[in-house]
C-alpha cells in the first residue's frame, strides 16, 4: 500500500487503521518515493502543538495545522534494497533505530519490511529450515554431510569433500533466514588447508 502526498490525513489514517499498518510509503504520481507516513506522524498531528522557544516548536505547529499526507510525512524515507539479507535488514533497523524500512528495487517502491517481519523469519519452522539446508548441501556437492534442525539450531555431521570447504558451507547455512546457530561435527576427505597453492 502506498499513499499520495495530496491525500487527506483522515483518509490516510483510515487506510492505515483498516490495514493494521503502522506506516506506509508516500509516493508521487510518477511512483517516486517522497517519504513515509507513520502512526507517530499522525499522533504528532493530533497532539497539542508545543509552545515556547524549544527545538521543534515550529515543526509542531506546522504538523498541527496540516491536512494532507505530504505535509506530515517523515522525510527522507529510509530505504533498503530488495535483495538485502534478513540479517542485514535487522542490523539496519537496529542501527537506524526505526521500526520499518522501505524496500526499493531499481528506484521503485516494492514493499515495506518491519521489525515484525524479521521476527517472523526467526520463527521459521524447522522443516522449512531443514529443506533450505539440504538444498545448500546439495548445491555445494556435500552429499556425505547430514543435517538436523531443532529450534532453529542446525547440526552438520558427516564427511565434507575438502577441509577448506567446511567454513564456506557453514557460512552459507548460517545465513539462511531463521537459522539461530550452526553446530558442526564434520570430518573431511581431503585436508587441503595449508597445502601449496591453497
Amino acid at each position: 500500500m502506498t499513499l499520495r502526498p495530496d491525500m487527506p490525513l483522515r483518509a490516510a489514517a483510515q487506510l492505515l487503521y483498516e490495514a493494521d499498518f503502522s506506516g506506509a510509503p508516500v509516493v508521487d504520481d510518477g511512483g517516486e518515493l517522497i517519504g513515509v507516513l507513520s502512526e507517530h506522524d499522525l499522533l504528532e498531528k493530533e497532539a497539542h502543538p508545543r509552545y515556547g522557544l524549544r527545538p521543534g516548536v515550529a515543526a509542531s505547529h506546522r504538523r498541527h495545522e496540516a491536512s494532507t499526507v505530504g505535509e506530515v510525512c517523515g522525510r527522507p524515507a529510509l530505504t533498503i534494497a530488495a535483495d538485502t539479507s534478513v540479517h542485514d535488514v535487522a542490523r539496519q533497523l537496529i542501527d537506524r533505530q526505526v521500526s520499518r524500512l522501505i524496500v526499493v528495487d531499481g528506484g521503485r517502491v516494492v514493499g515495506v519490511v518491519t521489525r515484525h517481519d524479521i521476527l517472523r523469519s526467526l520463527i521459521r519452522p524447522d522443516a522449512e529450515l531443514q529443506a533450505a539446508v539440504a538444498a545448500v548441501l546439495t548445491e555445494a556437492g556435500e552429499h556425505e554431510v547430514d543435517s538436523t534442525v531443532e529450534a532453529g539450531v542446525v547440526t552438520l555431521e558427516g564427511k565434507a569433500q575438502r577441509r577448506s570447504g567446511v567454513r564456506s558451507v557453514i557460512g552459507v547455512v548460517a545465513d539462511i533466514d531463521g537459522v539461530m546457530r550452526v553446530d558442526q561435527r564434520l570430518a573431511w576427505h581431503t585436508d587441503d588447508v595449508g597445502l601449496p597453492g591453497q
